[in-house]
């Protein structure tokens, strides 16, 4: 599964800073396998669409739905949801994220 996970990703977490002020912080990295999930864009909102991927982590990785992701180019996704997989030797948790676009087609 080492070669499997072939991306770094940083992990960060809505924190209250000060006050009622919250903003994300970075609470770990992790190696990640990161996958687009389909090819087609779903629209959450007039004129916003997602892309969904796949990102899958070793277990243990600490990752709760609504942290941000971001890859080694940069790219930030936001969590929407988390699988733990017990697949015999394979064990991974499986991250379900979307990366926010606005398009304008």
């Amino acid at each position: 599964m080492r070669f499997f996970f072939r991306n770094q990703i940083i992990v960060s977490r809505l924190k209250t800073t000060n006050g009622n002020f919250k903003e994300y912080q970075s609470t770990g990295t992790a190696e990640a396998h990161i996958q687009r999930n389909q090819e087609s864009r779903d629209e959450q909102q007039s004129g916003v669409f997602a892309k969904q991927f796949h990102i899958w982590a070793p277990i243990g990785t600490d990752i709760k739905p609504g942290d941000r992701i971001r890859d080694e180019n940069g790219v930030e996704y936001d969590v929407t949801n988390t699988y733990e997989s017990y697949f015999g030797c394979t064990q991974f948790i499986e991250i379900l994220v979307e990366l926010t676009e606005g398009y304008s087609d």
